[in-house]
């Protein structure tokens, strides 16, 4: 080849432009020449991978498979015998499942959706469901739910039922995501019914896993927690890492949620350490999110900054909008808890626009009723009122309790800040109510110092001081630091009201000399206008300075 062809070849454009010239004849005659070349320089042609009569493809390595997909390419247009389109099936194949593994979830799905056209039958079906897996990657639920269920329904006319049940979980967690938790719970059942009679107990136990993510969701955490525990044991004696990690993961979540958070960081970093070992990048991003969210609860904001942003830019560059949007909606929150309110808006509303792209209707209302806060502090009370609103609706549909005992605590303040001293106090009770009926500590805290704070505003300054005590020993139990410090506020102004100035001030200093090294100027300007406010109505100076000796 003289150096103007080589010229040509090295190049794109103007390859494509050469290939372009040539009569419709001569130029598959050229593409077929390529495929040649190319194999006899990489070592010739991939083996064709072959089905596992379980449902699956194996693929053992081949040296073409990085140029897998331009090799598909030029087989499409070398002609349309079958033998041709045998061979573009074989690399088609090759570079989507290469895709799939470099997270290139958007290049995979276009492959598999490509791979389903050449080929048929099981084949055809399973094509599509992996297909599907890439469009969940990418957060895509609608369009990933609606390849499952095609792919399911292929799997049932052939009479395959390990890949039917396969699917059906598939289909579960597209519900799941989209909030329709009884339709979930019903494809996790039929598709774990569906492997045991197959004979795959290792697929049924990822149902089983599905259906604790349930049961914790809707808030029975003693249930998910004893499932958890024993899927530990049966993925730890299968040597299966991927779900062992899953399994620590939601696990951690548990134990966060019932206020044991030396073992919840325990889990969470079990899960991350597997995640990197295995490669698992999702789980990666997914398990640095989680981990910011409980360093910002323990009181070590930029350390959660660091870890927040992190995990956004790995989801960004997988594409992965379910958990770019779960870094966004967390970087929010660092910024509302640290006085950022025009940079948290911003990116409320960037999170709130992507998750309505998704579908996820939880994840949409937690947003809510985070945004919620920012409106207020803002001076749009009505806005808030109405995110808490749309919020408890959305946490109804999907029938989750710990949500809706959430947005309940948040309108109860805001009606106690409006001067419905009747309606707090019934929102604050019913959602305090339901945090003990779930088990959740941390909520529990809250709502009695939420509760606390109401008894002081309407004059009950003893039974203020009881719901602090158990408030602040609730929450020192289980290292919310943020939340302690807050209420320990709180409770130093019911103390002054008491006549306990000494140990009033003392709690005030020592609490808001923590609070300021997480919290920036705006976002603890009220609590110190209140307290300036309680020292000159109690004739004494505002609470500033060193704590006394």
């Amino acid at each position: 080849m003289d150096a103007e062809l080589a010229y040509l070849f090295r190049h794109a454009l103007l390859r494509e432009a050469a290939f372009q010239l040539q009569l419709p004849g001569d130029r598959a005659r050229l593409h077929a020449f390529v495929v040649e070349v190319m194999e006899d320089i990489f070592g010739g042609r991939a083996p064709d991978s072959p089905w596992d009569p379980r449902g699956s493809w194996v693929f053992p390595p081949h040296p073409t498979d990085p140029f897998a997909h331009e090799l598909a390419d030029h087989a499409r247009l070398a002609g349309d015998s079958p033998a041709w389109r045998d061979l573009e099936a074989i690399y088609t194949r090759r570079a989507a499942d290469l895709a799939g593994r470099q997270f290139r979830f958007k290049d995979a799905c276009r492959l598999w959706l490509r791979h389903a056209e050449l080929v048929s039958g099981l084949e055809q079906s399973e094509s599509l469901r992996l297909a599907g897996r890439m469009e969940q990657a990418q957060g895509r639920i609608r369009e990933a739910e609606a390849l499952y269920r095609q792919a399911v329904e292929g799997f049932r006319r052939a009479g395959h039922r390990r890949l039917e049940g396969i699917g059906l979980i598939d289909v579960g967690c597209c519900c799941q995501e989209s909030s329709r938790r009884e339709e979930a719970r019903t494809s996790f059942e039929r598709g774990r019914d569906a492997c045991l009679e197959a004979g795959d107990s290792g697929f049924a136990a990822q149902a089983d896993g599905n259906l604790a993510n349930l049961a914790r969701e809707a808030g029975r955490l003693g249930e998910a927690e004893e499932a958890y525990l024993s899927l530990l044991k049966t993925f730890r004696a299968t040597g299966d890492r991927l779900q062992e990690s899953t399994v620590q993961s939601n696990l951690a979540r548990v134990y966060h949620s019932t206020g044991r958070i030396a073992l919840a960081e325990q889990a969470s970093g079990s899960a991350l350490a597997l995640a990197r070992t295995i490669g698992n990048l999702p789980g990666v991003a997914w398990e640095l999110n989680g981990q910011a969210f409980m360093l910002l609860e323990t009181g070590r904001p930029v350390e959660a900054v660091a870890m927040a942003e992190e995990s956004l830019r790995m989801s960004r560059s997988m594409g992965n909008r379910v958990g770019e949007a779960r870094a966004l909606g967390l970087l929010a929150e660092i910024d509302r808890q640290s006085g950022r309110i025009d940079r948290s808006a911003a990116l409320f509303m960037e999170t709130l626009s992507l998750l309505a792209e998704i579908g996820d209707a939880r994840g949409a209302a937690t947003t809510m009723l985070n945004f919620a806060g920012v409106r207020y502090l803002s001076g749009d009370a009505s806005e808030a009122v109405r995110l808490l609103e749309r919020a408890i609706e959305l946490f109804r549909a999907c029938g989750d309790v710990t949500g809706e005992g959430a947005v309940l605590g948040n309108l109860a303040s805001l009606r106690r800040e409006a001067g419905d001293m009747v309606g707090a106090r019934r929102d604050f009770e019913e959602s305090l109510r339901l945090s003990r009926r779930l088990g959740d500590r941390r909520g529990e805290g809250i709502r009695l110092g939420n509760l606390a704070r109401l008894l002081h505003d309407i004059g009950d300054f003893e039974g203020a001081a009881k719901h602090y005590q158990e408030s602040l020993r609730l929450l020192g139990e289980i290292r919310d630091r943020l939340s302690e410090w807050e209420m320990a506020c709180g409770a130093a102004l019911n103390l002054l009201r008491l006549g306990r100035t000494l140990e009033a001030r003392q709690l005030w200093v020592e609490s808001m000399s923590s609070l300021r090294t997480v919290r920036a100027a705006p976002g603890i300007a009220g609590l110190v206008e209140e307290m300036r406010v309680a020292c000159a109505r109690a004739g004494v100076p505002p609470f500033e300075g060193d704590p006394p000796p």
